[in-house]
C-alpha cells in the first residue's frame, strides 16, 4: 500500500510540477476527452439502436409467425374446399347408403389433408344453422372447444388436448383449434350440410418447431415460438433448463404484465419479458376467436443475454479501437513535443544545479534558432546568473571587510566586558555576605529574646522553690530529692540561656565588624 501511495505521489508531483508532463497532459487531454465523449455517444446510440433494432426484429418475426398461421389456415380452407368439391366426395355423397360408413370415410381423409379431425354434418343434424353459416363465412378461424365438444367431435381430440397446468396442478381439458367450416350445396344450390375440419393447437409441437425453423433458421439467439390458450402454454419449444430430460415448458403461464396487456386489453406486446426462467426479447400477439374474443396468444422471441454478449463484445472492440487511437495520438504528441521538451529539460537541469550550489553551471546553446523564445529565455537566464555571481562576489568581499572592522572594534569592548564581569562577581560576593550577616543579626535578636523570656519564669520558679524549702524546714526531708531535681533542672535551663546570650553577643559583634572595616 505504501508503495502504491509513493507511486501515486510521484506521478502527482510530476504532473503538477514538471513541464514535460504538464504539456503532455494539456495536449493529450482534449484528444482523450474527445475520445471519451465519442465512446459515450457511441455506447448510448449503440444501446438505443441495438435495442430498437432488436424490438423491430422481434416484431417482424412475430408478423412471420402470424403469416405462417394465416397461411396454415388458408391452406386448411383450400384443402377442405377442394375436398368438398372433389369427385369422390360428391359421388359418395350422392350415392349415400349409410351415414356411419360415409362419416368413417370422411374422417379417414383427415391425414390426407393434414387435419386433426374432419367430419361431415348433415343439415338435418344441425340445430342452429345460423352459427354454422357464420362459421362458414369466416372460412378458417380459431375456436376453443370444451372437453364435451371435443369428445363429441372425436374422442382422440379431447385426449390429445390435455395439458397439465403446473401452477394449478390440474389438467387443462379445453382445446384450441384452427377450425374450418365449409358449406356443401347440391346442383340446385340447396344446402346439404357442412364439412368441419381443424388442426389442434394443444401439444402441437410439430407446428411450433416448423415455425421456429422457418424464422430462426440461421439465428444464433435461441429463438422460440409458443402458442397459449388464455395464459397457458399449450405448445412451445421453450425448454425447462432445470429438466435433465429436455422437457418443454408446457403448462406454464405467461407473465402477469403480458397477460394484462394482451389478454385483457387485446394489445400487441413487444418488449423484454421474463419467459419461464430467463429474460427474452419477446413479442406477443392476441389470438381471437370467431366471436372476436381473445382466447390465446402467439409468441416468439429470443434470449436477451446473447444479444447483450454480442453488444458487450462490440463495445469491447470499440473500446480497444479508442484506446489504441488514444495511445497512438499520445505517442505522436509526445514524439512531436520532444524538441520542445529537451530545451525545457536543459533549463530545468541548470536551475537544479544552481540550487545545489553549482553557480558555474550555465544553459549555453540549446540548438535552437536565436529568435526562438526558449533560446532568448536561456540567454537572459545565463546573463542573470552571471550578474548574480558578480553580485555575490561583491557581497562576500564587503562581508570580509565588515568582519575585520567589527573584530578590531570589539577587542577593547571585550576587555571592558571582562572587567565589568569581575566587578559584578565581587559585588555578588559582598551582597551574599550582607545577606548572611543580616540573617545572623536577626537570629541573635531572636535568641536574646527567647533567653530573656525563659529566664523570667525560671527565676520565679527558683524563688518559689527556695521559699518552699524555707517554709518546710525540717520537713524538707520528705521531698528533698524532688526539690533538688527541680533546682538541678533550673540550673540546666539557666546554663542553656547563658549559652544563647553568649551566641547572640557573638552574632552582634560579627554584625558590627563589616561596618568597622
Amino acid at each position: 500500500m505504501n508503495r502504491e501511495n509513493r507511486f501515486i505521489s510521484k506521478w502527482r508531483y510530476r504532473i503538477t510540477s514538471m513541464v514535460r508532463y504538464r504539456l503532455l497532459f494539456l495536449t493529450s487531454a482534449p484528444i482523450f476527452l474527445t475520445l471519451i465523449a465519442l465512446f459515450g455517444i457511441t455506447a448510448y446510440w449503440s444501446v438505443h439502436y441495438t435495442w430498437q433494432s432488436a424490438l423491430v426484429d422481434v416484431g417482424e418475426r412475430l408478423n412471420i409467425v402470424e403469416d405462417k398461421i394465416e397461411s396454415l389456415q388458408a391452406r386448411q380452407y383450400d384443402h377442405l374446399d377442394a375436398f368438398a368439391s372433389s369427385y369422390e366426395f360428391r359421388t359418395r355423397l350422392d350415392h349415400l347408403q349409410t351415414h356411419d360408413e360415409f362419416d368413417s370415410w370422411v374422417s379417414s381423409q383427415r391425414e390426407r389433408y393434414s387435419l386433426d379431425y374432419l367430419r361431415w354434418i348433415p343439415k338435418q343434424q344441425i340445430s342452429n344453422l345460423t352459427d354454422y353459416a357464420q362459421m362458414a363465412n369466416q372460412k378458417s378461424f380459431f375456436d376453443v372447444l370444451t372437453r364435451t365438444q371435443a369428445t363429441a367431435i372425436d374422442p382422440m381430440l379431447s385426449d390429445h388436448a390435455e395439458v397439465w397446468h403446473q401452477a394449478k396442478h390440474i389438467n387443462e381439458t379445453r382445446a384450441l383449434v384452427s377450425r374450418t367450416v365449409t358449406a356443401v350445396y347440391d346442383f340446385n344450390s340447396k344446402l346439404l350440410g357442412y364439412l368441419d375440419g381443424g388442426v389442434l393447437m394443444n401439444n402441437n409441437l410439430a407446428l411450433v418447431d416448423e415455425i421456429k425453423s422457418t424464422i430462426y433458421s440461421s439465428h444464433s439467439y435461441k429463438g422460440t415460438v409458443t402458442l397459449f390458450l388464455d395464459d397457458l402454454r399449450i405448445a412451445t419449444n421453450v425448454f425447462m433448463e432445470d429438466s435433465y430430460e429436455g422437457r418443454r415448458a408446457l403448462g406454464t403461464v405467461v407473465s402477469e404484465q403480458v397477460r394484462e396487456a394482451v389478454l385483457e386489453r387485446g394489445e400487441i406486446w413487444i418488449d423484454k419479458a421474463f419467459v419461464y426462467d430467463s429474460w427474452y426479447i419477446a413479442g406477443y400477439n392476441p389470438i381471437v376467436d370467431w366471436h372476436g374474443n381473445t382466447v390465446g396468444i402467439t409468441y416468439t422471441g429470443y434470449l436477451v443475454w446473447p444479444l447483450i454478449k454480442t453488444y458487450i463484445t462490440n463495445l469491447g472492440e470499440v473500446t480497444a479501437i479508442i484506446l489504441s487511437l488514444l495511445l497512438i495520438s499520445g505517442f505522436i504528441v509526445y514524439r512531436g513535443a520532444r524538441d520542445l521538451f529537451r530545451p525545457i529539460e536543459q533549463i530545468h537541469r541548470v536551475v537544479k544545479m544552481v540550487q545545489l550550489g553549482k553557480d558555474e553551471e550555465r544553459i549555453g546553446e540549446l540548438g535552437l534558432n536565436s529568435k526562438h523564445e526558449l533560446s532568448q529565455l536561456a540567454t537572459q537566464f545565463d546573463n542573470m546568473l552571471n550578474q548574480l555571481q558578480y553580485r555575490n562576489e561583491q557581497i562576500q568581499e564587503a562581508a570580509h571587510e565588515l568582519e575585520a572592522k567589527v573584530h578590531s572594534r570589539t577587542a577593547s569592548l571585550k576587555e571592558k566586558t571582562e572587567q565589568l564581569e569581575l566587578h559584578i562577581q565581587l559585588l555578588n560576593q559582598t551582597r551574599d555576605k550582607l545577606v548572611i550577616n543580616e540573617k545572623l543579626a536577626a537570629l541573635g535578636e531572636l535568641t536574646a529574646g527567647i533567653a530573656h523570656e525563659i529566664n523570667n519564669p525560671t527565676a520565679v520558679i527558683l524563688g518559689n522553690v527556695e521559699l518552699i524549702k524555707f517554709e518546710l524546714g525540717s520537713d524538707i526531708d520528705r521531698v528533698e530529692e524532688e526539690v533538688d531535681a527541680i533546682l538541678a533542672q533550673i540550673d540546666r535551663i539557666r546554663n542553656i540561656t547563658r549559652s544563647l546570650l553568649q551566641y547572640s553577643r557573638q552574632g552582634a559583634f560579627k554584625m558590627k565588624s563589616p561596618g568597622n572595616t
